[in-house]
């Protein structure tokens, strides 16, 4: 399969960078430190991942997590991101480091508050509620 671009454009609809990655964006987010998080996932398999780029288009972080990733979410005070891909939450500080995976999830969405996420599951395991407080600790 042949790797996709990426543009990246400023508010004004200026371009900033054209990136090439290596599978199918699902979800594209800028967070508040402005690091752009895009959610990987292949029609064609259940490949997937997460690829961090900076403002200036230099790549951050690129986690092959061997399943789809869902739409980041950001704490409101701007200290981490989540992504859900396959079980798993991967836990990103305010620089875009990831700085935690918590495994075995059984959930499909994500809220944030002030310092923390809400995962909850999906339809078919609407039991599963998971709250994670981000501690100093996670955000170096």
């Amino acid at each position: 399969m042949n790797n996709i671009i990426i543009r990246v454009f400023k508010n004004t609809g200026e371009s900033l960078y054209n990136k090439t990655v290596r599978l199918e964006p699902l979800a594209v987010f800028i967070s508040k430190k402005q690091f752009v998080f895009v959610s990987l996932h292949s029609e064609y398999g259940s490949e997937g991942g997460i690829t961090v780029f900076d403002k200036k288009g230099v790549e951050v972080n690129d986690i092959d997590t061997g399943n789809w990733a869902w739409q980041p979410t950001e704490t409101k005070d701007g200290n981490a991101v989540a992504v859900l891909s396959g079980n798993n939450a991967y836990i990103f500080d305010k620089n875009a480091a990831h700085v935690k995976t918590i495994f075995h999830l059984k959930c499909f969405n994500t809220g944030a508050g002030a310092d923390h996420f809400l995962f909850r599951g999906d339809k078919k395991s609407l039991n599963e509620l998971v709250l994670v407080k981000v501690t100093e600790s996670v955000n170096h």
